[in-house]
């Protein structure tokens, strides 16, 4: 198979493609129920991961998770949205991976590419939603040593904000087109 092939088999296989056959391959479209799905699935996951790396992760481990957190505010400040998903996905992928369960980190894997795909989409449209408060409230919980509680500030994150741009693209317009 020849390598483009491959990775368009492999972007279809994450999906952020899907194929037409005799039409060709398209950049997936999110539908409502899509980012509702994402974030239901996003916030099981990372609230385990959130709990595991808080009962497990040393205050030194999470420094470099701190360090992103820093690059964000920085990115916000420029306004420059990509970086900002980019970074966004990196913290949450910091995490599971302290998490240390492989399971998890496969799962998170997958997640990761649709919710990169989200971000990019989201945040220029909505740039009043960004949260970084949110993300040092979930360090600070994870730092904690509280897998509850850690759990628990984890998933209220993921299923606020998902919640947030579901409203705003009901009230203001659409973001995203129905599969037909």
């Amino acid at each position: 198979m020849a390598p483009l092939r491959e990775a368009i088999a492999q972007l279809v296989e994450e999906g952020l493609v899907e194929s037409c056959p005799y039409r060709g391959s398209f950049v997936a479209e999110l539908t409502p129920r899509d980012a509702k799905d994402l974030y239901a699935l996003r916030s099981a996951v990372e609230g385990l991961a959130a709990r595991l790396t808080a009962e497990r992760a040393r205050r030194e481990d999470l420094k470099p998770m701190q360090q992103t957190l820093r690059e964000m505010e920085e990115a916000l400040t420029a306004h420059d949205y990509t970086r900002y998903a980019s970074l966004d996905i990196h913290f949450h992928s910091q995490m599971v991976s302290l998490a240390g369960n492989h399971m998890l980190e496969e799962l998170w894997s997958r997640l990761a590419a649709q919710a990169l795909l989200f971000l990019a989409v989201t945040w220029p449209k909505y740039p009043h939603l960004h949260q970084a408060n949110e993300h040092q409230l979930c360090l600070e919980a994870i730092a904690s040593g509280y897998g509850d509680y850690a759990e628990q500030v984890m998933r209220e994150h993921l299923v606020n904000f998902g919640q947030k741009v579901l409203l705003e693209s009901e009230s203001g317009g659409t973001l995203w087109e129905e599969r037909r």
